[in-house]
């Protein structure tokens, strides 16, 4: 969605490694956690 928005696949698809394998993609992450916030 971000992508059709005009954000670039680069940026969409960043992602940090947990642990030894676990890829952790951070725009969902900070999407996760901002809309746990705005609803809590």
């Amino acid at each position: 969605m971000l992508q059709q928005l005009g954000a670039f696949a680069k940026f969409t698809h960043t992602y940090v490694l947990y642990s030894t394998d676990q890829k952790i993609y951070w725009v969902a992450l900070i999407l996760h956690f901002s809309f746990s916030i705005f609803f809590a």
